[in-house]
């Protein structure tokens, strides 16, 4: 697809000459071909499907790359493609449809005073993080459910969910620490003007604040597996203490066996015929007292 950068994005017919500044979307298959690449037969792209990171090389007067977009839901795929960019022309090779949907979006709601590939690139940045803050507050209200489950005592599968939640908290930190990276190199580049740069240091704000909230939520989560912890302690504790008291609870009848266990002929209780019940009510008693004492004393 082949995109003309006037006061709007518009999509040029196949038999329509290119005409600077314009945007170039080819799938790698298309591109394998070489056919009509509208100044850009020269270029060797990086091919994205290997790509692990955004990044931007400067090659002469071509700014040259891949973007990789981790995915945002469970439903959807990690997308990455690859760009070329010159001061009047921008090349994607992109089989994962983004680049597609975003030249529509921008198309249809967008429009320009000064047309051009840097402010271009604004809005296709501006696309790329356009529900993430969305995605970062869905991520903290799992967060606050996990924090409240802990606290109710809740914990069944409570380590598993929070791993899975802190492995989407590190994809987005190190997502955006790239995309910052890139836009710095891209306000840095001489490929655009000053306004157009100046555009771009608006969207790199963006990003940096995006990149400050994943990690707080970093933070958050780190914080809330103390807390896991800390309810974890709590219950052994509750558990030993328990054991505690039935140990010292039953410590005075385990004497009480002990010594009537040594069956000496001149032990007057082996022949009394209330020994048996006076043994009883004697453990009975002592089971009850030491109750009382720990009742007394708090502690249960």
């Amino acid at each position: 697809m082949l995109y003309k950068i006037d006061n709007k994005l518009t999509l040029l017919g196949e038999k329509e000459e290119c005409s600077a500044p314009y945007v170039l979307i080819l799938t790698s298959e298309e591109y394998a071909k070489k056919d009509d690449l509208c100044g850009f037969a020269d270029v060797t792209i990086q091919p994205a499907e290997h790509a692990r990171f955004c990044k931007a090389e400067r090659h002469g007067g071509i700014l040259c790359g891949t973007f990789v977009i981790p995915k945002k839901k469970s439903t959807e795929k990690k997308s990455a493609f690859s760009y070329c960019i010159t001061e009047k022309a921008l090349l994607f090779v992109d089989d994962s449809g983004t680049v597609s949907s975003a030249a529509k979006l921008i198309s249809s709601d967008v429009t320009w005073k000064e047309p051009s590939v840097g402010h271009f690139m604004q809005d296709f940045f501006e696309f790329v993080i356009m529900d993430d803050l969305k995605t970062l507050e869905t991520i903290e209200d799992k967060l606050a459910e996990l924090e409240e489950s802990v606290l109710e005592g809740r914990l069944d599968k409570f380590n598993h969910k929070l791993m899975l939640t802190r492995k989407v908290i590190l994809a987005g930190s190190h997502y955006y620490s790239q995309l910052a990276d890139l836009l710095q190199k891209f306000i840095e580049c001489d490929i655009f003007s000053a306004s157009e740069k100046e555009s771009l240091s608006i969207v790199y704000e963006r990003v940096k604040r995006l990149l400050d909230e994943t990690r707080m939520l970093r933070e958050l989560s780190m914080q809330l597996g103390e807390v896991y912890q800390a309810q974890i302690d709590i219950r052994q504790n509750q558990v030993m203490k328990i054991l505690t008291i039935v140990t010292t609870v039953f410590l005075p009848l385990s004497l009480l066996v002990g010594w009537y266990g040594m069956n000496f002929k001149e032990m007057p209780e082996l022949s009394w015929k209330y020994g048996y019940p006076a043994v009883i009510l004697l453990s009975a008693a002592i089971v009850i007292y030491c109750m009382w004492i720990f009742k007394k004393k708090k502690f249960w």
